[in-house]
């Protein structure tokens, strides 16, 4: 039977209006905790509802009347006729090995669990792979809810609905009741997967991404049996070897691994080779290969390169290279890097045979386009803008203050959506065969990421 998709009712929350809300989403039932809302009264649900008695009192079992009950362990309780039981156990700090995970779940059902719930927290991939091999100890067919906790977990958390009779997930930012579960919104995209192909992306352990919303509605869009994930770690090794151990097809690579893992790579395209970083890596049974799509992001993602013939750079950080290579895709000859290092924007500068300078260098420029790659969120001081001048922040989802002060001095402005989406979409080539189409870019500009200036 397919996934029940479980809404945890949040302290403050008006209890009806609540869950009005996520079965307006999407969700089967509704979780009441009464560690986080012991007085809750008697309401009108729309949806069956889970009673988790996370206290000593079982007050409410009479007050809601629940469809299901989740009791820690194997505490004796008595419920009322026809209540499905689910019996938990978690671990917040670790996860145990195996065959103690294995004895627990054991325990579960012989205490009488209609499903057995078992979340660990995890500190590495190998833990993940405990989880996995869980499954394969518990009987067929008994249901299960087999959960990771924490950053690590996010493909565990994505997976849950083709493995665990149960799928933990919450509707609005804020709401979420445990650390590592997804959105409904995002599980909703794979409700159509069977048997998925497993796509992903590596970032650092705090990345941010929103890749899997991008990359999900467009398998979703094509009907491609397909799902994307995160990987997110500061050991590329660690994620790397669980990876290929579940055989992942295709990963994306940001911040901060684009180089160390162009390194793990067997074979590269011509652009890798010559900015010595990927964010593209495509898995077969013998290789990886690697590809850069971030360069035909920002060449097809700025038409206010089309016409240019002057670019400054701010910054020296790892998307310069990509911003040279398309603007010189572009017959753009005329390029200055603006930044503080100095020993890093020379070597760039002598590596690309363009031009450098301090940041008090931008003011004699008079560039068509400016981009800014400075990490942190400063405004500047721009020459004065030309006519149809174009500033460009590569960061995305907010507006930054470099795009306000550019915006006052007269340019026009753009975040780095317009480069996260165009190479998305050459990523969807590389991944799937799919041949992108205008109608897969217009989808995505409908997406709620926050575009600061579409075209």
């Amino acid at each position: 039977s397919p996934a029940m998709f479980v809404v945890t009712l949040p302290e403050s929350a008006d209890p009806s209006a609540f869950a009005q809300k996520a079965h307006d989403a999407g969700a089967d039932i509704l979780e009441v905790r009464t560690d986080l809302t012991p007085n809750v009264a008697a309401f009108k649900s729309p949806l069956p509802i889970l009673l988790s008695l996370r206290t000593e009192s079982t007050d409410l079992l009479k007050v809601l009347k629940p469809t299901y009950v989740d009791i820690e362990g194997t505490q004796k309780v008595t419920l009322p006729k026809g209540v499905k039981c689910i019996r938990s156990v978690h671990h917040y700090e670790d996860t145990p090995d195996l065959d103690a995970l294995e004895q627990e779940a054991f325990d579960l059902i012989g205490a009488g669990a209609d499903i057995v719930k078992l979340a660990t927290k995890i500190t590495s991939y190998e833990d993940l792979k405990v989880l996995d091999a869980l499954h394969e100890r518990i009987p067929e067919t008994q249901q299960r809810c087999i959960l990771g906790m924490g950053p690590r977990a996010h493909s565990n958390r994505m997976l849950s609905p083709l493995r665990n009779a149960l799928t933990y997930t919450f509707v609005e930012e804020g709401e979420a009741a445990a650390p590592g579960q997804v959105p409904l919104a995002l599980h909703l995209l794979t409700k159509h997967c069977k048997q998925p192909k497993i796509f992903g992306i590596v970032g650092g352990i705090g990345m941010q991404s929103k890749s899997p919303l991008i990359h999900n509605t467009l398998f979703s869009h094509h009907n491609i049996d397909a799902l994307y994930t995160e990987f997110p770690t500061d050991e590329i090794e660690d994620a790397l070897h669980y990876i290929q151990s579940i055989g992942v097809r295709g990963i994306s690579v940001t911040a901060p691994h684009k180089k160390t893992m162009l390194q793990q790579c067997d074979d590269a395209d011509e652009l890798c080779e010559q900015l010595g970083a990927t964010n593209t890596v495509v898995f077969d049974a013998e290789s990886a290969r690697a590809f850069n799509t971030d360069v035909v992001g920002i060449a097809d993602g700025y038409q206010a390169l089309e016409n240019a013939s002057s670019v400054c750079i701010l910054g020296s950080g790892g998307v310069v290279p990509a911003i040279i290579a398309a603007c010189k895709q572009r017959s753009i000859e005329d390029i200055c890097i603006c930044a503080r290092n100095e020993q890093d924007r020379q070597a760039l500068a002598e590596r690309f045979s363009v031009r450098s300078s301090d940041l008090h260098g931008l003011a004699s420029e008079t560039p068509d386009v400016v981009f800014c790659t400075i990490s942190a969120d400063v405004a500047l001081d721009l020459p004065e803008a030309k006519q149809g001048a174009t500033a460009i922040d590569v960061r995305y989802g907010k507006s930054t203050a470099f795009l306000e002060s550019a915006r006052d001095q007269g340019y026009r402005t753009f975040d780095g959506s317009c480069m996260l989406l165009h190479q998305a979409l050459a990523q969807l080539m590389h991944f799937t065969g799919q041949k992108p189409s205008t109608s897969d870019l217009d989808l995505l500009f409908s997406l709620p990421l926050r575009f600061h200036g579409k075209q």
